[in-house]
């Protein structure tokens, strides 16, 4: 049961501290007498507790181009150590070239920097190689990824990735292009470097779906799944659900406002206007 009683006061004659108002005998007593009725009334409800309760199903949205797809279709299946067959999380590039507007790469494991400008290697890449790599946006300026064989960009009007092969172009599905660059340590076998990487990968969101609550566990589930159903178009998998729990004195005590009738404005605005125009009249005496 929900009692709204933030009316149920008396304003204090002279205020305590910051308080100024106090719930007097007469309220007190109403309150009590409600609750022992246990009825609703005009500020009180009374509800199962499961009225209160709402899924937070998490989701894992795959974005997709025009056409639906997603680059997920092109990520290679692998055994997990549980003998399940997964898809990779990532496709891994060679490439030779990054190219972005006046941005142009071309060496992709990097092992000089000038001594003068830069304490180490490490400084380097942090202060000078990933500020220039976290320019790269493939959504908002065409970036290109040249390797030995092919070329790969997204189209942004259809939402692909694109493979480009002797002028011969596949789209991919929705997906997204990963440069990074990190700083690796000197080996017994190789040198200290900065490491720049290419990725494609699948353009996975993450989402959370608030979803009424059933206490039958089979209504639950189909509530759910009805849902998604009308609500989401895009491919999904389902992760977590959390039942939550809200206590929305606002929403349920919600009064809307009285609006005065369109004759009664209008009615209103004449008056004025005449009002206006009569004060105009004696200005001009």
């Amino acid at each position: 049961m929900l009692i709204n009683a933030s009316e149920k006061f008396k304003p204090l004659k002279k205020a305590k501290g910051n308080k100024r108002k106090e719930v007097d005998e007469a309220s007190r007593l109403e309150i009590v007498a409600t609750l022992t009725a246990y009825q609703d009334n005009d500020y009180a409800r009374v509800f199962d507790k499961e009225f209160f309760y709402f899924n937070k199903q998490a989701i894992m949205l795959s974005n997709v181009d025009e056409q639906g797809r997603s680059f997920e279709a092109h990520l290679p299946m692998k055994e997990d150590k549980f003998g399940e067959m997964n898809r990779i999380n990532s496709v891994e590039l060679t490439p030779i070239k990054i190219k972005q507007g006046d941005i142009m790469l071309t060496e992709f494991s990097i092992t000089k920097y000038d001594a003068t400008q830069y304490a180490s290697l490490d400084n380097y890449c942090a202060d000078a190689i990933k500020p220039l790599i976290a320019q790269f946006d493939y959504k908002e300026q065409p970036l290109l990824i040249a390797t030995t064989d092919a070329n790969y960009f997204y189209e942004v009007e259809q939402e692909t990735l694109i493979k480009e092969t002797n002028s011969n172009k596949e789209e991919l599905g929705g997906g997204k292009i990963i440069v990074s660059a990190s700083y690796k340590k000197a080996t017994k076998k190789q040198d200290e470097r900065i490491e720049i990487s290419v990725e494609l990968t699948a353009d996975y969101q993450k989402d959370y779906e608030i979803i009424p609550f059933h206490k039958d566990a089979a209504a639950n589930q189909a509530a759910i799944t009805d849902f998604m159903a009308r609500y989401i178009s895009k491919p999904f998998v389902y992760i977590e659900n959390v039942v939550d729990v809200e206590l929305n004195f606002n929403k349920i005590f919600y009064k809307p406002e009285i609006l005065h009738p369109v004759s009664e404005i209008a009615t209103e605005i004449s008056e004025l206007d005449k009002a206006l125009q009569a004060l105009e009249a004696e200005l001009a005496l």
